[in-house]
């Protein structure tokens, strides 16, 4: 079942098909609002409504992918409680059984991720949880029905998620089903591969954007965040550009 890229109520879908070779430098520009993006999988198209669920469960086609869970994406700054409200609705079990794990890994800031939990839970979850750096993240993960990652450095955020081993744990909890989402640099871990360091954004030079490989949750997929405001056009082109025709740039 080909999966959907939802924007916010305010924007029409995008649609069409994706071709698994892409042409050079293909780059979708998403930055009148904050990017929502929900079960886009290797296809864009059709009514968001028929990615509630990532697809059933009893696909007849038994492709995986069918039945992953959404993936919901904020540029950065503040999230929408449109946006938050939209995730609960997309998640499994109902909006009002919502189990959230938040992961605040991204950031250094004292009282990382507290204000995400409360978000969640202002919204209408059933729970919401701030997962530690410990042995312990792995059991909170493992029963989210949302997975949220915050902001700060994707960088760090990636170092983290393995160092503790749990980027496989996501990875599973996605194809069983869970929304996985975040904001800023919890946007950027959700495709193929991200961005790492801080290159410069105007540098068109082979090789000045250095990548690596992220949460791999939306194949084939880079995402940049705070785009616009930043003035990223050049960075992403750049990673674009030196991945072959192999990636689709969402910024």
């Amino acid at each position: 079942m080909p999966h959907r890229l939802a924007l916010p109520p305010s924007e029409p879908p995008l649609t069409g098909p994706v071709p698994r070779r892409r042409p050079p430098a293909l780059v979708l520009l998403l930055a009148a609002a904050p990017l929502a993006l929900l079960g886009l999988a290797g296809c864009l198209g059709a009514p968001p409504a028929e990615v509630a669920d990532g697809g059933s469960a009893g696909d007849p086609t038994g492709d995986p992918a069918a039945r992953s869970g959404p993936v919901l994406a904020v540029g950065g700054g503040g999230t929408p409680r449109s946006v938050v409200r939209l995730g609960l609705e997309r998640a499994p079990g109902g909006p009002d059984r919502v189990r959230v794990a938040v992961v605040p890994f991204a950031s250094s800031r004292e009282g990382r991720g507290v204000g995400s939990v409360e978000m969640w839970l202002e919204e209408g979850a059933m729970e919401a949880a701030l997962v530690p750096e410990d042995r312990s993240a792995r059991g909170i993960l493992e029963a989210a029905d949302v997975i949220w990652l915050g902001g700060g450095s994707q960088h760090q955020l990636m170092d983290t998620l393995e160092r503790l081993d749990l980027v496989e744990a996501i990875r599973e909890r996605h194809r069983a089903g869970a929304l996985v989402g975040g904001t800023s640099a919890g946007a950027a871990v959700l495709g193929g591969v991200l961005i790492s360091g801080s290159p410069d954004p105007d540098a068109y030079l082979r090789g000045a954007v250095p990548t690596r490989r992220a949460l791999d949750l939306v194949p084939g997929v880079l995402v940049d965040q705070h785009f616009r405001e930043r003035n990223r056009e050049g960075r992403l082109l750049t990673a674009v550009i030196d991945g072959g025709g192999e990636w689709l740039g969402v910024g």
